[in-house]
């Protein structure tokens, strides 16, 4: 990720290598916590399907027939 308002590190010069680039620090900072924030979410989602999976499969009870 790169954040430059100078000309000698436009985004001519990094874009090409796959980076990221910025005009300002602040738009930068926040698109990396977008990221990580994001990152962070599938950590979680990804952590309970392996708890669930762990579990087992959900015992299934037959109806109760009414009385």
């Amino acid at each position: 990720m790169i954040a430059a308002t100078q000309p000698a590190a436009s985004p001519i010069n990094f874009r090409p290598e796959g980076l990221s680039v910025f005009p300002t620090e602040t738009e930068a900072v926040t698109a990396l916590h977008q990221f990580l924030a994001h990152r962070e979410l599938m950590a979680q989602t990804l952590a309970r399907r392996a708890q669930r999976a762990k579990a087992g499969p959900l015992p299934i009870h037959p109806p109760r027939l009414p009385c």
